[in-house]
């Protein structure tokens, strides 16, 4: 679900779970989006008004910058929790990789492409491993 779609009560309550997002990044576009609106709020209630019509061009000028850093920011939130999720699935494609590579190299000899057989351990020194005098290598 797009988190800039969830209710404040919504937002907030993932925000302080385990998920991954809404984070930081998407937390502080959202605060910076409310700020925004409290600044096109003023904007809104100023324009129009005989006390203020001295300033309205600006005041007009305000609440357009101010409505589309608001929108700005929460285009923001929503691209932080997508940016989030695809550095989370690269470190995942990683690390099995990584899994995967330590497994074949560690874990499973008979189909290690390191695989080196050796009649005997004369001249050897073992490092890491227990000699299998019936195979002829060292398994980990």
């Amino acid at each position: 679900m797009d988190d800039m779609n969830r209710s404040c009560r919504d937002f907030t309550a993932v925000l302080a779970s385990g998920e991954p997002t809404p984070g930081g990044g998407g937390a502080a576009a959202l605060c910076g989006a409310v700020g925004a609106a409290l600044c096109g709020m003023v904007a809104s209630l100023t324009t129009g008004r005989k006390r203020y019509e001295a300033v309205e061009t600006e005041i007009q000028q305000l609440l357009k910058r101010t409505n589309a850093l608001q929108d700005e920011l929460l285009e923001q939130a929503a691209a932080d929790a997508n940016r989030v999720t695809e550095a989370l699935n690269a470190i995942a494609g990683i690390e099995s990789r990584v899994s995967r590579v330590e497994d074949g190299l560690f874990n499973n000899i008979t189909g290690n492409p390191f695989l080196a057989s050796f009649d005997s351990l004369d001249g050897i020194t073992l490092v890491k491993g227990i000699w299998n005098e019936e195979r002829k290598r060292i398994e980990c």
